[in-house]
């Protein structure tokens, strides 16, 4: 999906030192403990900085920041409001100001602070969320509707602005546009963001379409990407009404697109950005919030991914007890016992899941996902089997886990079943560089399939010119079938772009020997001995390399 590729390039802004607080302990303690993922000890060292310098307006941004990071909006308030005093157009503090008058209901004190000073793509989304919320709670609901069409239509962003048009008139109270808008955009790809799909299901039934509300509903469920998806499949079948209580508010629409803004930066590997809006989610609702309880799920994922395992275990162990987030607690949980390889504790966490939920294609594809982890090939292959034997709708994810599947394949050497497997992969994802990367780099290794193979290394490395590892594999392609000269230049790109790989830099100096750069070729192997991560077999091999050379290609 092209349009989330907008919201790839963010980064959370750091802190800066100035020559007045760099003289302050209390201000580099807190910079080292900001550092360290420590808010509550940062916190505390910049009050007391504060404390010997409360005009330190530097010192204020850094607690307004450290707060935010938390989601401690109260306590940031104070702050934000003393900055605002002397500079009304500063971004933190104008920001944390909104955030508060959103979660009042204050839409004439949320519009006074917006918009906010954009300098970054990320703050112009943000600010159209907010912007599109304040505006639906102010009663303005074309004003509303304008917003998403400029804000994300104008900007290749188009679901999005249909995902928020829908909830826009959801919140008015005109569930047909409702339905219609948000028809419009699940069709794009239904199942591509599972929260998203279930949000329309929810439009549909509450519009009375019946029809498509239980057809999503039941795809959820055969898809195992959402089980909640049961409880509307049951009041259908019932003949409950749609309860009022669900229908969205102003406060709601905020959240919701905030949350799918957040979890486009967590899929997108930007957790600290993640982790922060998070926490603003936190602040403005609670788990329980009818339409959006899923900030938690957020901030665990967050956690997950900025390598805090065992906070995120437990930040996952909070949700078991919410009936529709038991399931991704659980596999956040097992995720997060996987990621400190603790296979054993991690499936017999699965069976768990597995008594309670069945044999899903979710829990099918992490049992399979854990067997590879743990290096049990044999086990990871019958899981895979059983895995695609179970799945109704195939999409991106299926694509994915058909990916690691072929990598078992490879593995065990039933070459034929890797072929079938990824090839199924490009038939889902045709563009993914790194399957056609693992491909082609099998059939060249093998001598075999060689003009489709250096053909689709090629587009690999046009769709990720940035991947030291396809680039390498386009290098050792050519040194594999004698092209040493065509192979150096490609080697020493991937090489400049991931100068940590060992096996990178092996592969450089294979190349500089077979051209008779012996002196380059040597350092480079010790450079490859000197890098984290290299087996003892290779290390062996490329001590004897070091010792007696390497058999040089007689066309050479």
């Amino acid at each position: 999906m092209n349009w989330l590729c907008t919201l790839a390039a963010v980064a959370l802004t750091g802190l800066t030192v100035t020559p007045a607080s760099a003289q302050s302990g209390d201000f580099l303690a807190a910079l080292s403990a900001t550092r360290a993922s420590d808010p509550e000890a940062a916190s505390r060292y910049l009050t007391a900085a504060l404390e010997r310098d409360p005009d330190q307006q530097s010192l204020v941004r850094q607690q307004i920041s450290v707060y935010t990071i938390e989601g401690d909006y109260d306590a940031a308030l104070p702050y934000a409001q003393d900055v605002l005093a002397l500079n009304p157009d500063d971004e933190l503090a104008r920001w944390v100001v909104r955030v508060a008058a959103i979660r009042r209901g204050d839409w004439d004190a949320a519009q006074a602070v917006l918009p906010a000073v954009i300098q970054t793509r990320l703050d112009e989304f943000i600010a159209t969320v907010a912007n599109a919320a304040v505006l639906t709670g102010a009663g303005d609901i074309e004003a509303a509707l304008d917003e998403t069409r400029t804000g994300f239509d104008e900007k290749g962003i188009g679901p999005l602005g249909d995902y928020a048009r829908g909830l826009i008139y959801a919140a008015s109270g005109e569930a047909e546009a409702a339905s219609d808008t948000l028809a419009a955009f699940i069709s794009r790809d239904p199942f591509q963001y599972p929260r998203m799909a279930e949000v329309t299901a929810n439009a549909f039934e509450r519009s009375g379409d019946l029809e498509n509300a239980r057809f999503v509903y039941n795809a959820l469920l055969e898809t195992g990407a959402r089980p909640g998806g049961q409880a509307g499949i049951d009041r259908i079948e019932q003949g409950d009404p749609y309860p009022e209580a669900l229908t969205p508010t102003p406060l709601d629409i905020y959240t919701e697109l905030l949350f799918v803004i957040v979890r486009l930066l967590d899929d997108q590997d930007s957790p600290e950005l993640a982790y922060r809006y998070a926490q603003e989610i936190g602040y403005l609702l609670t788990p329980e919030a009818p339409l959006f309880p899923g900030f938690s799920e957020v901030i665990a994922s967050s956690l997950l991914a900025l390598e805090r395992f065992e906070e995120a275990e437990a930040a996952y162990a909070t949700l078991e007890d919410v009936p529709a987030f038991r399931f991704s607690a659980i596999l956040g949980q097992i995720q997060a016992l996987s990621d400190q390889e603790r296979y054993d504790e991690a499936l017999a966490k699965l069976d768990e899941a597995e008594a309670l939920l069945g044999r899903s294609p979710a829990i099918l594809r992490q049992r399979a996902v854990l067997l590879f982890r743990a290096e049990d090939y044999e086990a990871a292959d019958l899981a895979f089997a059983e895995w695609q034997d179970s799945v109704v709708q195939p999409g991106a994810a299926a694509a994915q886990t058909l990916f690691i599947a072929g990598i078992v394949s490879y593995q065990l050497e039933d070459y034929t079943q890797m072929e079938e497997r990824l090839e199924s992969s490009l038939e889902l994802d045709p563009d993914n560089p790194h399957v056609m990367n693992y491909l082609a780099y099998s059939w060249v290794e093998r001598g075999i399939n060689l003009d489709r193979g250096f053909d689709m290394l090629m587009r690999a490395v046009e769709l990720a010119p940035e991947s030291g590892a396809i680039i390498d594999s386009l290098g050792w392609a050519h040194y594999q079938l004698g092209d040493y000269d065509e192979a150096v230049p490609f080697l020493e790109q991937a090489f400049q772009i991931n100068p940590w790989s060992w096996e990178i830099a092996e592969h450089v100096a294979d190349a500089y020997w077979q051209v008779g750069r012996e002196l380059e070729a040597e350092f480079f192997w010790n450079r490859a001995l000197g890098l984290p991560e290299i087996p003892d077999d290779h290390v062996e091999a490329i001590r004897i390399k070091l010792v007696e050379g390497m058999s040089r290609d007689p066309a050479q």
